[in-house]
C-alpha cells in the first residue's frame, strides 16, 4: 500500500483537486475470494433495482442511493426493500462527483447484493464493487452471476499464487443457482 502526501495544502485545497480531476479518482480493488467477502458482509440478497436519488453522503460529497426490492435474502436478516448507498452523482445545484471503479445500478435489472451497514446505518455493498454482482443470462437462457465491472477489457483483475507471483485472472461467471445456494447454505462460513 503506498501513501501519497499532500503536506503544506489544506483539506480544502486537496478535495478541490480531487474533484477537478475525475478521471484521476479510482477505486482499487484487491481480489479476496468470495467465501471472504461474504464473511465480511452483514446481510447478502437477490434483488432487483429500482430507481435511484443522490442525496449528500458523509462530507456533503454526493451519493447514489438505490432503491432494491428483495427477492430473496440469502445470508442475514431478511427484509422485503433495501436501500444501498455508492459514492458519486449530481446534487442539484451542488457539486458532481464521478468516480471509476463504483458499481452503477441499472433499474429492473437483478443483482446478487453482499452488503453490510455503515457507521451512519446506510446499506453499502461490502468492499464496494466487490459486493455487488449482476445476473446475467447466456443465449441458451442460462443465469449467472458475476461483477460485471471487473469482466471488462480495461479492469486486470491480479491473484497472488503461492509462489508469491502476480496472475491475471478473469472475474468467473458462477452459475446463479449453485451460487444462491451455497451463499443460501452458509458453505462460505467454512
Amino acid at each position: 500500500m503506498t501513501k501519497n502526501s499532500f503536506r503544506g495544502l489544506s483539506l480544502g485545497a486537496c478535495l478541490a483537486l480531487l474533484l477537478s480531476t475525475p478521471s484521476a479518482i479510482a477505486a482499487l480493488y484487491t481480489p479476496i475470494e468470495d467465501a471472504e467477502l461474504l464473511r465480511r458482509s452483514e446481510t447478502v440478497v437477490l434483488a432487483r433495482a429500482g430507481g435511484s436519488t443522490v442525496l449528500a453522503g458523509p462530507g456533503s460529497l454526493p451519493e447514489t442511493r438505490t432503491a432494491f426490492d428483495v427477492i430473496e435474502t440469502l445470508a442475514g436478516s431478511g427484509v422485503p426493500l433495501v436501500e444501498v448507498a455508492v459514492p458519486g452523482g449530481e446534487l442539484s445545484g451542488g457539486p458532481t462527483l464521478v468516480l471509476d471503479g463504483v458499481p452503477r445500478f441499472s433499474p429492473g435489472a437483478l443483482y446478487v447484493l453482499a452488503l453490510r451497514i455503515r457507521g451512519d446505518g446506510v446499506m453499502v455493498p461490502t468492499e464496494l464493487g466487490l459486493g455487488v454482482f449482476d445476473v446475467v443470462r447466456d443465449e441458451a437462457g442460462r443465469d449467472y452471476a458475476t461483477r460485471a465491472m471487473f469482466r471488462s477489457e480495461r479492469v486486470a483483475t491480479r491473484v497472488r499464487e503461492a509462489d508469491g507471483s502476480l496472475v491475471e485472472r478473469p472475474e468467473p461467471l458462477r452459475d446463479l443457482a449453485g451460487f444462491t445456494s451455497w451463499v443460501r447454505a452458509g458453505l462460505f462460513q467454512e
